[in-house]
């Protein structure tokens, strides 16, 4: 990403690529989108993209922390 800015070749195209490509791309997206409003509106897309990102993460969380509790408990019993 750095290279690209650097580079001037930073267009739309690009910009979905690396949103597509992972959540930290998402917010990193939501800044450079945002980057010549301000540094505050720039600040608050960030920080909305990564509540929205973190969200989706934590969805998953609880069924893997009662996957890591009974695992050792099937190799015990198996």
């Amino acid at each position: 990403v750095w290279s690209l800015i650097q580079n001037n070749q930073l267009d739309s195209e690009k910009l979905k690529e690396i949103r597509k490509a992972s959540p930290l791309g998402r917010i990193l997206v939501a800044g450079l989108s945002n980057s010549r409003h301000g540094r505050e509106v720039m600040k608050d897309s960030i920080e909305e993209a990564a509540s929205q990102v973190i969200h989706e993460l934590e969805r998953f969380l609880t069924p893997l922390g009662v996957i890591a509790n009974v695992a050792p408990l099937l190799g015990l019993l198996g």
